[in-house]
C-alpha cells in the first residue's frame, strides 16, 4: 500500500525528510498498531503486529510504502488496509488544526492512500527454486572459504620445498609412505622396489657427502613421533648391505627401540651399562646378522657384500629413574672410541624438542645431523624451534630425511 504525505499547500505535494521520518514513526507506532488490533480483533499484541509492519520511502518521494508479511492473504490485506485508515486518523488528529471546530481552516498535514492494499503477484515466500539456488551458491562459497582458511591455518609441512625452507637445510633422502619400519636382517629385503630405491638414493647421498672414514651422523626429529629410529635401522641395514662397516648407537635410554627393530633380543647390557657400571663399550656391542642379498643386488645373492657389518650399542634396560640424564661428555667419548673402527656411525636420538636425556647435546660434535621430517605431520612451528636449537648448539651440518612421501624423488646432497 502507498500513502502520500505532504504539508498542506505544497505544490507539488512533497514531504520534507523530517516529516517523512515522523510519519514513518507514526505508522510503526504502538498507537496505530493497537487500534488495528482492536478494530480487527486480532489475537496478537500491538508490539508483535508493529514488528511485522514494514515502512519504506525514497528520500526524494512523499510516498510511504507499507507492507505486511503473513501466510494468510485475507489477514494481510485487512491489516494493511486498516493500518492506512488508523494512520490517517492519528496523523490528522496529531497534525490537523487543533481548533478546527471553532475556526475552520486547512489541515497542516495531508495524508491519503495513493495505492490501495494489494497482494504481491506470485508466491512471496517460500520460493524453493530461488532458495535452493541461493543455498547452492552459498554452500559453494562457504566451502571455498573454509578450504582457504584450512589451508592458511594448517601449519603442517606438506612438501620438500616447505621442509627445506622451514628447517633451512637440504633434503638428502625421501622415503615413501609405508616403507618397511622393521628392516629385514635375516633374509631377502622386504620393502617394495620404490622403498629400496629410496633407501639406496639416501645411502648414495651420504656416501657422496662423507667420502672419508669415520663419519658420524646424529639422527633425530622434532618430536618423538617423527620416528627417527625407523630411519636409523633401515639406513644402517642398507649401508651394511652395501659393504660398509656400520655402527648404531641407541641414545634413547628411556624408550629403547633399535634392538627390537634390528632383531637383537632383549640385550642385558647397553649404553647405560657403559655409562653407569663402567662396562667396556666393546663388551656391550651386539652384532646384527645380515643374511640375504645386498640392497643394490651386488655380491653373492646368499649373503651381504664382503666387508659389510652392522654393530649395535643398544640403550639397554630403561632406567628406573625416569628423569635420568646421560652425560653428553661421556656419550661423546664413547662415540669417538667406537666410531674409529666404523665407516658410518648412526646415533639415534629422541625428538630434539623432547630430549630429556641429553643425546642431542653432542649435535655440534658429529659430522652431520639428520632431521627426520614426516610429510603432513611435522609442523612449521616445530621446525622453527628445531632450527633455532641446532643453530644455538653450533651444528656443523644439517640435512633432512623426508618420510611418508607419496612419490619420492631422488635427491642430491650438496
Amino acid at each position: 500500500m502507498g500513502i502520500g504525505v505532504a504539508e498542506s499547500g505544497a505544490r507539488p505535494p512533497l514531504g520534507s525528510p523530517e516529516l517523512m521520518q515522523t510519519m514513518k514513526g507514526i505508522l510503526k507506532s504502538n498507537v496505530v498498531a493497537q487500534r488495528v488490533v482492536t478494530q480487527l480483533g486480532l489475537p496478537t499484541s500491538a508490539a508483535e503486529l508493529s514488528k511485522k509492519v514494514q515502512v519504506q520511502y525514497q528520500p526524494d518521494s512523499s510516498v510511504l510504502n507499507v507492507s505486511y508479511d503473513s501466510t494468510d492473504k485475507n489477514e494481510a490485506l485487512s491489516v494493511v488496509r486498516q493500518t492506512g485508515v488508523e494512520f490517517q486518523r492519528v496523523a490528522h488528529e496529531s497534525f490537523g488544526v487543533s481548533d478546527s471546530f471553532k475556526r475552520p481552516g486547512p489541515l497542516l498535514i495531508v495524508a491519503s492512500v495513493t495505492d490501495p492494499p494489494h497482494l504481491e503477484a506470485g508466491r512471496v515466500s517460500p520460493k524453493p527454486k530461488q532458495t535452493l539456488g541461493f543455498t547452492a551458491i552459498l554452500g559453494l562459497a562457504l566451502g571455498l572459504v573454509l578450504a582457504f582458511a584450512r589451508e592458511s591455518l594448517d601449519d603442517r609441512i606438506r612438501s620438500r620445498d616447505e621442509a627445506e625452507e622451514a628447517f633451512g637445510a637440504p633434503v638428502v633422502g625421501v622415503l615413501p609412505r609405508g616403507f618397511s619400519h622393521r628392516p629385514s636382517t635375516k633374509g631377502p629385503v622386504q620393502p617394495r622396489q620404490e622403498a629400496q630405491e629410496a633407501l639406496q638414493s639416501l645411502c648414495a647421498n651420504l656416501e657422496a657427502a662423507a667420502p672419508g672414514d669415520g663419519s658420524t651422523f646424529l639422527v633425530t626429529s622434532a618430536l618423538d613421533r617423527g620416528k627417527p629410529a625407523d630411519v636409523v635401522a633401515n639406513l644402517a641395514v642398507a649401508l651394511a648391505r652395501n659393504g660398509h662397516e656400520v655402527l648404531c648407537i641407541d641414545g634413547d635410554v628411556h624408550r629403547p627401540t633399535l634392538d627390537g627393530l634390528l632383531g637383537v633380543s632383549a640385550p642385558t647390557r647397553g649404553l647405560l651399562s657403559v655409562l653407569e657400571d663402567g662396562i667396556p663399550a666393546e663388551a656391550a656391542l651386539e652384532e646384527v646378522e645380515l643374511v640375504g642379498p645386498s640392497m643394490n643386488g651386488q655380491g653373492n645373492p646368499a649373503q651381504a657384500r664382503p666387508g659389510g657389518r652392522l654393530l649395535l650399542l643398544p640403550a639397554g634396560a630403561a632406567p628406573a629413574d625416569g628423569a635420568k640424564v646421560i652425560s653428553p661428555q661421556r656419550l661423546l667419548e664413547i662415540v669417538v672410541q667406537l666410531s674409529a673402527k666404523s665407516r658410518y656411525t648412526l646415533i639415534h636420538s629422541p625428538g630434539l624438542l623432547s630430549d630429556m636425556n641429553g643425546a642431542t647435546s653432542i649435535a655440534s660434535d658429529v659430522d652431520s645431523v639428520l632431521v627426520v621430517v614426516r610429510q603432513g605431520q611435522t609442523r612449521h612451528e616445530a621446525a622453527a624451534r628445531v632450527r633455532s636449537t641446532l643453530e644455538k648448539l653450533g651444528t656443523r651440518k644439517v640435512a633432512l630425511v623426508l618420510t611418508d612421501v607419496r612419490r619420492p624423488r631422488s635427491t642430491t646432497f650438496d
